[in-house]
């Protein structure tokens, strides 16, 4: 008689196989680890790799748990805190927890009144220099800074920054500037930051091309020219940078603009290759030279997240590329939809992307905002929807007739919440309205 087969047969390796497909179910992970010893020892290395905090109790659980066995520790590689205020009582443990996670390698952090219009507590105050002297014990500016395996946050590669000051909005962003000189980081958001100059304390100049930063974004950030241009110098090879604001903020005449930052990017990341840039203000006299990022392969310009902005149609009128683009591979062009194919086709007319001036270009993505009505279902939106398509198909065929370039026309639909999109909070989705090849006949193309 054949004897029943026991999981535990099984050698340690196909059992972490096994786990590793229940790494996003945590119930059932904490269910296995209650088994025995070997199946707990097994299971942990899943159960604490990954943790979402979003109730001050969720932290006071992890803490006790990494404090009850030390060796717990090694095994966090990602630490997101999105805890909402209604529930940030116990929040403060993760202030003394935080610099012992020296394998942590992803951090989020949301402000319990990010986007909110709660006013921040003492509490949240003293949360935020926490992290700040953190950042700062991480960093290349620590007076003991050393390459080693327990430096504070020795491994982290990607960190997330949600947050917002003391009765306001905006957040010093001096508090998180230490990130800039982390000597592991690759990739950093920070959203909401008020970047004055004045209000940094990092010498910039001593750490020019000292950090491996490779992706930087910001999110309706308020930084002044001159902190941006400090803090694009830091990185040795910067890969991917994205600026995106669409709100009024208190000092936006004084925001970096687009011919400020290409001609900051030309001086310091001249190898840039990505760049995504929505700003609300730009100069009414100022000429754009885009093809002076002559490696750029990706170049996104998002129309205020899809809402009608009077400065977006001047960057576009002021964009005169002196050369070519010969890098540039994919273009994304965010514009608001009038029912009009000729208003939309100005846009990558006047970038040129229809010319020989770009060789490389194989993707042109149109991203068309304020389109939900085009999703109404009355006769008469059909019929402008259908009559709109058909007019920017034939304008695009004739213009890149003959060129191997994709065309993707979307619509952007929006739910009512702004950037940055938080954690529960839709972002806007692309719903794709046709994909074709500009080489294809019209008949062949898909809607």
């Amino acid at each position: 008689m054949a004897q029943p087969f026991s999981l535990l047969a099984l050698p340690d390796e196909l059992l972490l196989g096994i786990l590793s497909c229940l790494s996003a179910e945590q119930s059932a992970l904490s269910a296995v680890a209650c088994a025995c010893r070997r199946l707990q020892n097994l299971a942990e290395d899943f159960i604490y790799a990954s943790n979402l905090i979003i109730k001050g109790s969720q932290a006071q659980r992890l803490s006790h748990a990494l404090t009850a066995r030390k060796d717990r520790v090694r095994l966090v590689h990602s630490l997101d805190l999105r805890c909402r205020f209604a529930h940030a009582a116990g929040m403060s443990v993760m202030n003394t927890l935080l610099p012992g996670l020296v394998n942590l390698k992803e951090l989020t952090i949301e402000s319990p009144w990010c986007n909110h219009s709660a006013v921040s507590t003492e509490v949240w105050d003293d949360a935020l220099e926490s992290y700040a002297q953190t950042f700062r014990d991480a960093s290349l500016l620590a007076n003991s800074y050393e390459a080693r395996p327990n430096q504070p946050l020795a491994r982290l590669q990607s960190c997330t920054l949600h947050l917002s000051g003391a009765q306001t909005r905006l957040w010093p962003l001096n508090q998180a500037a230490a990130l800039f000189l982390h000597p592991s980081l690759r990739e950093l958001t920070i959203s909401c930051a008020d970047g004055h100059e004045a209000n940094i304390d990092i010498p910039f100049e001593t750490y020019r091309g000292s950090t491996l930063l490779q992706q930087l974004t910001f999110i309706e950030c308020d930084i002044s020219v001159a902190t941006m241009e400090s803090i694009l110098s830091l990185p040795s090879a910067l890969q991917s940078l994205d600026i995106t604001s669409c709100r009024s903020l208190h000092r936006s005449w004084n925001k970096t603009s687009l011919v400020h930052l290409i001609r900051i990017l030309v001086a310091h990341q001249p190898n840039l290759e990505s760049l995504t840039y929505a700003n609300t203000r730009e100069s009414e006299n100022s000429e754009i030279d885009l093809s002076l990022l002559n490696k750029l392969k990706y170049l996104a310009l998002p129309c205020d997240n899809g809402r009608r902005s009077q400065h977006f149609d001047t960057l576009i009128r002021n964009i005169r590329p002196s050369q070519g683009f010969a890098s540039l591979e994919t273009v994304s062009i965010g514009v608001e939809w009038e029912g009009k194919a000729n208003s939309v086709l100005s846009y990558h007319r006047k970038l040129g992307l229809q010319s020989s001036q770009c060789p490389q270009l194989r993707t042109l993505v149109v991203a068309l905002g304020g389109f939900e009505d085009m999703y109404n279902e009355t006769e008469e939106f059909e019929n402008e929807r259908d009559s709109f398509v058909e007019a920017f198909k034939k304008r695009l065929l004739g213009d890149f007739k003959g060129r191997q370039v994709r065309i993707i026309l979307q619509a952007t639909i929006h739910h009512h919440y702004v950037p940055p999109y938080l954690f529960r909070e839709r972002a806007p989705e692309r719903q794709t309205i046709f994909d074709f090849s500009a080489n294809e006949p019209l008949a062949s193309s898909n809607r």
